[in-house]
């Protein structure tokens, strides 16, 4: 084995290991874990030299090291950028993982709902009566009319022809009501968490983050520092939840054990 893959190695295992103990790892822990055979002076040398390029951090002389948060970004973004799609239970093994592993999770189901009918409430109402609920849109017979046009669609195609048309009533409403029935915002303590860390974060991005809308608002793929604070992380990915299409994005501090979460939804 060469000295680079070696190094790769011995940089992998103390993330490993820094992951499920959230401890810094010292030479003689380090050499009891990894298997390959290496001696403790070699090891030494190994984490020194990993110190003094940054992607270890010792804080005291005589203790053991930790991964920095650039080596941690690196670690799951190889394991996580390549996942196109997770598979969950059911809500509950959502709420079970996002406990246990501290990681706060958003889940936007996709689900089809179709227009069956509209009709007018009084002269200044219509009512859009889908197949799994109704929303009251201000507006007479025009509007209805309008509305008319699209039964037998989803209703986020008639969301998306509402906003081609500049009808906001129609757009705003049924993004609220898409909202209300596919959103569903797990382990909000993780959030509270951050945001008691970052206060800027927390005035500026929680309420987007609390409320769920930042699933539906950002496209996939994986967010640090433009997104979340500083030693943290956000996943957007596809997911499928009891058999049903949807988004999800999960949140989390670095240390998080990440792949143990993915593994307990299902």
């Amino acid at each position: 084995m060469s000295k680079l893959d070696k190094k790769a190695k011995i940089l992998e295992c103390i993330i490993s290991e820094y992951i499920k103990t959230s401890a810094p790892i010292g030479s003689h822990h380090l050499q009891s874990i990894i298997d390959i055979e290496l001696s403790s002076a070699t090891i030494r040398n190994y984490l020194k030299r990993m110190v003094d390029e940054g992607v270890l951090v010792q804080f005291h002389i005589s203790g053991g090291r930790v991964p920095s948060l650039h080596a941690l970004k690196e670690f799951w973004v190889e394991r996580l950028a390549p996942i196109q799609s997770v598979e969950v239970g059911d809500l509950r093994s959502v709420a079970a993982a996002s406990k246990e592993y501290k990681i706060a999770s958003i889940l936007k189901i996709n689900e089809s709902d179709k227009l069956l009918c509209s009709y007018l409430a009084g002269s200044k109402f219509v009512v859009a009566e889908f197949e799994k609920g109704e929303v009251l849109l201000r507006g007479g017979t025009n509007l209805k009319a309008f509305m008319d046009e699209f039964i037998g669609l989803d209703v986020s195609q008639i969301k998306d022809a509402a906003l081609h048309y500049g009808v906001s009533e129609v757009y705003n409403k049924l993004g609220e009501y898409m909202f209300s029935k596919e959103t569903n915002v797990v382990n909000k303590e993780e959030l509270l968490e951050i945001a008691k860390q970052d206060y800027e974060w927390g005035m500026e991005k929680m309420p987007w983050f609390m409320d769920g809308k930042v699933a539906s608002e950002i496209k996939r793929g994986i967010y640090f520092r433009n997104l979340i604070p500083d030693g943290y992380m956000a996943v957007k990915t596809e997911a499928v939840v009891d058999g049903r299409n949807a988004e999800m994005l999960y949140v989390g501090h670095l240390s998080r054990n990440f792949g143990g979460f993915l593994c307990a939804l299902n």
